[in-house]
């Protein structure tokens, strides 16, 4: 019986500790990555998929409005799922932001392509996540962006 009652005990602490707390900071990147894309149709164009899981206090109020990547602004895309099943997440909320830089051939296309400002905040490291918390500009330094392979469409 003190067996089982140690074991039980022991899990229970297991799942406090695996716990994400975020302390003071109301949301934190725990992921980021890059993954360069090419089309394979003929001026199909190439781009950059962005991906960032974010963890953040689902209580305090938080918007993401902005995700700045050497020297481009792009909006923050959630999947469809998340917005969806948003009211299903625990107080602490794990999502994924997404980004994309498309660079097309045809010139009919040129809004979708980002081009680089002479004028952007000032940041350490490799992005920076602009967000709101109860209406208070606020941002978040990613440090590093891990590149994934690239990928090559038919």
């Amino acid at each position: 019986m003190k067996f089982a009652i140690i074991i039980l005990m022991a899990m229970a602490m297991g799942c406090a500790a695996s716990r994400v707390s975020l302390k003071n900071d109301p949301v934190r990147v725990v992921k980021a990555t890059s993954q360069r894309w090419y089309g394979g149709m003929e001026q199909s164009g190439w781009g950059t998929n962005y991906r960032f899981k974010v963890v953040h206090d689902k209580t305090a109020g938080i918007t993401f409005d902005t995700i700045w990547i050497e020297n481009r602004a792009y909006i923050p895309q959630l999947s469809p799922y998340e917005i969806q099943h948003r009211a299903d997440f625990g107080a602490i909320d794990t999502l994924t932001l997404y980004c994309e830089y498309h660079h097309s051939n045809y010139p009919s296309d040129e809004y979708r392509e980002h081009p680089p400002l002479s004028v952007g905040p000032e940041y350490d490291g490799a992005a920076l996540l602009i967000y709101r918390k109860d209406g208070t500009r606020l941002s978040y330094a990613i440090k590093e962006i891990t590149s994934l392979p690239a990928v090559y469409y038919p």
